[in-house]
């Protein structure tokens, strides 16, 4: 279903279709966990398709991806004159960002315009080994999660990848070791971050910042903004957006 619709300030109109992946740690959340960002993008001239998707121990990897490839397909039948991009937070940013990649495995059909990830797990086996550093106590991370909630997390991805860090390897690869990944690739792909992460820390995005074509790491941030982005950090973002999908 879609959880928000366009919403163009005045004067403007709708300018492109944007797939949206919800995160949750890759077992929760659904289609109105992020409504006052799908809001926010809608009312500046972007259609916003947000469907819930099975993921967790129910439909664990790679099956949220199918899920959201069929939505993806789907999708470009809604204003199919108009551009087609993806975008995730957290969870949902490593399944934009691996759909991005492979469209047509997943069955999305042709490549995006754009894939935009907001605070995205990026490579599940750096976040895993993460979290591990921090139920041992052992990360040199400075802002971190205590053992209780890094076991909580843990445990929730693990539920999305039950093959352990083999699995997680094989789905960082999805997005992170792509050989040929380089700026002619058709679809642009955009990155924002907190400085202040301590559910997805930089180093947990560090591959994928070499081959982004744009990002933004936002200096005092943390976690949040994988769910609400203040007006000029937007403006950035939905510029970046609209130059791609001319």
């Amino acid at each position: 279903r879609i959880a928000a619709t366009p919403r163009p300030r005045r004067g403007s109109s709708v300018e492109t279709r944007l797939r949206y992946a919800h995160g949750g740690c890759f077992s929760n959340g659904d289609c109105e966990s992020f409504a006052e960002l799908d809001k926010s993008l809608a009312a500046r001239g972007l259609l916003v398709v947000d469907t819930s998707f099975r993921q967790g121990a129910s439909n664990p990897h790679p099956g949220a991806l199918y899920d959201l490839g069929d939505v993806a397909a789907a999708t470009r039948a809604i204003a199919p004159d108009l551009p087609l991009g993806v975008v995730g937070s957290s969870s949902g940013g490593f399944l934009a960002l691996a759909l991005a990649a492979h469209p047509a495995r997943w069955g999305a059909g042709e490549p995006f315009a754009f894939a935009l990830a907001l605070a995205p797990v990026a490579d599940p086996l750096a976040r895993a080994e993460y979290l591990r550093e921090c139920i041992s106590g052992k990360t040199p991370v400075r802002q971190c999660h205590g053992p209780p909630s890094a076991t909580r997390m843990l445990t929730s991805q693990l539920t999305y990848f039950p093959g352990g860090d083999a699995e997680m390897r094989e789905a960082r690869d999805l997005v992170c070791r792509r050989p040929g990944r380089h700026h002619n690739d058709p679809t642009r792909t955009f990155v924002v971050a907190g400085g202040h992460d301590k559910n997805v820390p930089l180093h947990v995005l560090s591959d994928v910042l070499l081959w982004a074509h744009r990002s933004l790491v936002l200096g005092g941030r943390g976690h949040e903004i994988q769910e609400t982005l203040d007006d000029d950090s937007l403006e950035t973002v939905v510029g970046w957006l609209r130059d791609a999908a001319q």
